[in-house]
């Protein structure tokens, strides 16, 4: 969690930048990308902001970001059968995790100020990450992100 502890979202920048921690991950027009944060590398899920969960997939984790669906126990059934070889929707990236927790955030927050985030145990290491669509036509949409150890 030191990665992302000098987060400022929209009060400042870890970085020094002239930019706030929160109009650099702005800038991003990507699904996902990657940027500096203090001494470490910040893991950004661009787009709009949109209901997300992660959960563990064997020894990987998927991110499911919610873009449409009819009801909760359509996403329930959905997001436990997710196929495998979705259709990739942009390049994937790498990034390496070096702490065994990482915190989702909202990137307008003062991280240390934050009380809506989400906590994960993951293992450390080098990830490939993908953005996947997972479309059930009208029933559902969700954006899928895999992250797989390198």
């Amino acid at each position: 969690m030191q990665a992302a502890s000098g987060w400022m979202g929209i009060t400042g920048s870890s970085v020094k930048s002239v930019k706030t921690d929160y109009e650099r991950a702005c800038d991003s027009f990507s699904y996902l990308n990657v940027i500096d944060s203090n001494m470490s590398k910040i893991l950004i899920l661009g787009d709009e902001p949109l209901a997300s969960t992660i959960f563990h997939t064997g020894h990987d984790f998927t991110i499911a970001r919610w873009i449409s669906c009819e009801s909760l126990m359509v996403s329930e059934i959905a997001l436990n059968d997710i196929p495998i070889g979705l259709p990739e929707i942009e390049k994937s990236v790498s990034m390496h995790i070096y702490e065994d927790e990482s915190i989702i955030f909202d990137s307008a927050a003062v991280l240390h100020e934050s009380e809506d985030e989400m906590r994960v145990k993951i293992n450390p290491g080098k990830y490939e990450i993908t953005t996947e669509l997972f479309d059930g036509g009208h029933r559902f949409k969700f954006l899928i992100h895999r992250l797989r150890m390198e």
